[in-house]
């Protein structure tokens, strides 16, 4: 079989977001005659601070490489970083020079930080990449020498100049992944000493121009991109949207928080704040406690394993609700989250009013699609979770603004209306199903380069 290098930012024990769609994208190429060769930083080489390590994240057993490298401008942070860190072990806080050396210590370390991350084109990403580039010219890196196609997914976009300059120095075809827009959605910088955004629209108008072939997460991020950059006559394009995969959510057996408290149960785990606030949900609530203060015509229960938000929170603090409505739980795994979605009556999902939002599909989606559960979705009125939801009957949907909209459907999910999405449904969206429209991209780029 081809063998296609996926350089990604993310890739286990490295827990972030943006593993999901590498990962899940890896485990079944196999089944469309690809083989998957991971190409990922070293974590402790390319961070500041390292990111969140989780060794229960399910990789397949693939070559996994992770060149060696020294990135200056994360070396330079790091300095400071120590600078600070040296202050606050060597001299004592009785001692008068202690608090403005802090200050002056805590200042260059921020300042670094604001300034390198202002000038970098966009991110240290692309440092990784010239040396990868450079250490293969150099005769190392052999193993990537039977490469067929370099696949690269970003944000982080430093890993479309990296994956580029990769591709070019193999002498390989290209694919891109956008998991997020790029500079056609977002703001430029501001401060003084950064490049202009007509900067970075050349490196990604130049990224794409490498490209045989091109993923987009949204509709809206491929239209946009064909107006601000046009698209190469031979370069294939498709929207391929995230998956879920149920061997993400762990092997424990479906835990009932309903048979635990006698009461219909909405679970949502993940903190609240301003974009995605439980505002909405929680003045539904309270409403509901108001007209069956004892929950026999309505008992539900909503379940959140996380914080809420300030404005949720001052809310609450004015007008608190029983348990019996709303229950808080301290830090669960992974694993016994995902247990407990498998048996909820629904799962919560906030959309934010933002444009970005209102287009994006939460990662939240993906997770309650693996555990099968109904999925409760509050938001705006034009949001794609919204037609997503009511397009494939996936759950129910209410509008943030309209809290009549919210307790009319409270009152379904309590009084059992609300059915379990079907498998049929829920097939299309499998990771397979992801893999397999890579897949397509792969065989394009691999068919033009012979």
């Amino acid at each position: 079989m081809p063998k296609v290098l996926m350089v990604t930012p993310y890739w286990p024990p490295v827990n972030k977001v943006g593993v999901w769609r590498a990962l899940r994208t890896a485990r079944y190429l196999p089944d469309y005659n690809w083989t998957p060769v991971i190409c990922t930083p070293r974590p402790e080489q390319v961070y500041k601070h390292e990111p969140l390590l989780d060794s229960s994240c399910n990789a397949p057993p693939l070559e996994v490489i992770k060149p060696d490298t020294f990135i200056p401008s994360i070396a330079t942070l790091r300095s400071f970083g120590r600078l600070k860190t040296l202050v606050e072990q060597q001299v004592s806080h009785k001692n008068a020079l202690y608090k403005p050396l802090r200050q002056i210590t805590e200042w260059m370390d921020r300042g670094s930080f604001r300034l390198i991350a202002e000038l970098l084109l966009p991110d240290q990403f692309v440092e990784w990449g010239m040396q990868l580039a450079l250490q293969y010219k150099r005769g190392q890196l052999q193993e990537l020498k039977d490469i067929d196609v370099v696949w690269v997914t970003g944000g982080p976009f430093g890993f479309f100049v990296a994956g580029a300059l990769l591709a070019e120095v193999l002498n390989k075809p290209l694919v891109l992944d956008y998991r997020d827009p790029w500079t056609t959605h977002r703001p430029a910088r501001t401060w003084w000493v950064a490049p202009p955004q007509s900067l970075f629209r050349k490196i990604e108008a130049w990224a794409l121009a490498q490209a045989s072939a091109v993923a987009y997460i949204h509709h809206e991020a491929m239209i946009a991109n064909r107006a601000a950059f046009g698209q190469e006559p031979n370069s294939l394009w498709s929207v391929i949207i995230n998956s879920f995969d149920p061997i993400d959510l762990g092997d424990l057996p479906p835990r009932s928080l309903s048979a635990e408290s006698n009461a219909p149960a909405i679970v949502y785990a993940g903190n609240f704040y301003n974009e995605r606030s439980a505002v909405p949900i929680i003045k539904a609530l309270l409403r509901l406690e108001q007209e069956d203060p004892q929950g026999q015509s309505y008992p539900i229960t909503l379940h959140l394993f996380g914080q809420l938000d300030r404005p949720a929170q001052d809310l609450l603090k004015q007008t608190p609700l029983t348990q019996h409505r709303l229950k808080l739980y301290a830090r669960h795994s992974a694993e016994e989250i995902g247990a407990i979605m498998k048996s909820a009556e629904a799962l919560l999902l906030v959309i934010g009013e933002s444009g970005g939002h209102q287009v994006a599909l939460s990662g939240k989606i993906w997770d309650y699609l693996a555990a099968g559960a109904p999925i409760l979705g509050i938001g705006p009125r034009i949001a794609s979770a919204k037609k997503m939801i009511n397009q494939h009957q996936l759950g129910i949907w209410a509008n943030s603004d309209n809290q009549d909209d919210i307790v009319r459907t409270l009152q379904q999910i309590s009084l059992g209306k609300i059915k379990r999405p079907k498998a049929q449904a829920l097939e299309q969206f499998h990771a397979s199903k992801m893999s397999a429209k890579v897949a397509q991209l792969l065989n394009h780029a691999y068919q033009q380069s012979l």
